[in-house]
Parts: C-alpha cells; structure tokens; sequence
C-alpha cells in the first residue's frame, strides 16, 4: 500500500482517536446507541491507522536491511581492492 507522504494512516489514527474520545460526550448529550456507534467506528478507524502503520514499518525495515547488505557488499568490495592493490605495489616494490 502506497500512501500520498503517509497522511492517511496518520488522519485515519487522529480521527479514529477523536472519535473515541468524544464518543462518551455524544452517548451522554444525545442517544446512547449513537455514542456506541461513533466509538465502533472511531475504534475501527484507529485499528486501521495502528495496521497501516504496522505495514508501513515492515516495509521500511525490509528496506533498510537491503540497503544494510548493499552497504556491507561495497564495504567487503573496496577492502579486497585495496588488499589486492597493497599485494600489487608489494610485488612490484621487489
């Protein structure tokens, strides 16, 4: 899932918060069965915003140990180069 600069998870998590939060009020002020239903829906908004974020992390550490492993094959790469230019100039110097 690819999201415009990771703002959906993120409204999906504060709206789905808010609406926890003020679910009590509602069910207080107005019909109990409404405060129920915006708290349903603000649970479920969160646990999206908590699953895309959950996503979101996975794929960032499979990323991040690709990149790990490309950073150690050019590390392993320019330390044989310089192995092998050492051996060179020694033979060389003889």
């Amino acid at each position: 899932m690819e999201f415009l600069l990771g703002i959906e998870p993120i409204f999906a998590l504060g709206v789905g918060l808010a609406a926890l939060a003020i679910a009590p009020a509602i069910g207080a002020l107005s019909n109990p069965e409404t405060g129920e239903k915006v708290a349903e829906t603000g649970r479920d908004m969160t646990k999206q915003g908590i699953k895309w974020g959950a996503e979101a992390a996975d794929t960032v550490q499979t990323y991040l140990a690709e990149a790990n492993e490309s950073w150690n094959d050019l590390v392993a790469e320019a330390q044989a180069e310089i192995r092998t230019a050492k051996k060179a100039k020694a033979t060389s110097e003889k």
